[in-house]
């Protein structure tokens, strides 16, 4: 019985873990101009009507390095975004608004919350912030 109980953990275990992206497998990570309150609203397709800027999968893959989930628990304040798009690991694209201060994003197919770590945190929100400002240029 115990043996057939651990087999159903480590199954369920791994079931879990398959569910989260798999950053290293994410590509055509892509910035838009946008800065209006509407932005939660635009549909992938709306994005095509803005300014785009292509930005490199390797450095987003090095920053999303120990990224977690948010729980329940912490609920994520916006006080802005950046908007943006990306190619998830079964091909699908799909709309992330990543926060401008909080260290977190949102992923629209997943409707989850995700957080950058700590050690990763200023830097990521310094690569935003420049990105955003070369597009405007």
């Amino acid at each position: 019985m115990r043996i057939i109980l651990v087999i159903a953990i480590a199954l369920l275990t791994g079931k879990c873990e398959a569910q989260q992206p798999y950053w290293a497998k994410t590509s055509y990570w892509t910035i838009y101009e946008i800065h209006d309150g509407n932005a939660f609203s635009y549909s992938i397709d709306t994005l095509n009507a803005f300014k785009g800027h292509r930005l490199d999968d390797s450095t987003i893959h090095e920053f999303l390095v120990g990224t977690t989930k948010l729980t329940a628990e912490k609920t994520p304040v916006w006080m802005g975004m950046y908007v943006t798009t990306l190619k998830m690991p079964d091909g699908s694209t799909t709309k992330a608004e990543i926060s401008v201060y909080g260290g977190f994003f949102f992923i629209e197919k997943l409707q989850q919350y995700f957080e950058v770590s700590d050690e990763n945190k200023e830097a990521w929100l310094k690569f935003w912030h420049d990105e955003l400002e070369r597009l405007s240029e």
